[in-house]
């Protein structure tokens, strides 16, 4: 799905949850449920687009390795002698 494609069937779940949100203001149980689960999806949907984002970028297909030292980013203090 192309990025315009993604943008409006977001759009799309922010209207539908919307208008269950004015139903559901207006007493109706049943819009309640059907906001929860729009806005479920619209949330789910907006994450996995923010995560592709964060992963789209040139070199992101690349293999990296990262290592992790407990203690290494700590700054020598004058007292340490």
């Amino acid at each position: 799905m192309d990025a315009l494609a993604q943008y409006r069937r977001q759009r799309e779940g922010v209207d539908e949850a919307q208008v269950f949100l004015e139903l559901a203001e207006e007493g109706d149980a049943e819009a309640l449920g059907e906001l929860r689960g729009t806005v479920e999806q619209v949330e789910a949907e907006l994450a996995a687009l923010e995560l592709k984002q964060l992963l789209g970028g040139e070199h992101d297909p690349g293999d990296a390795i990262v290592e992790i030292h407990p203690g290494a980013s700590r700054v020598p203090t004058p007292t340490d002698t």
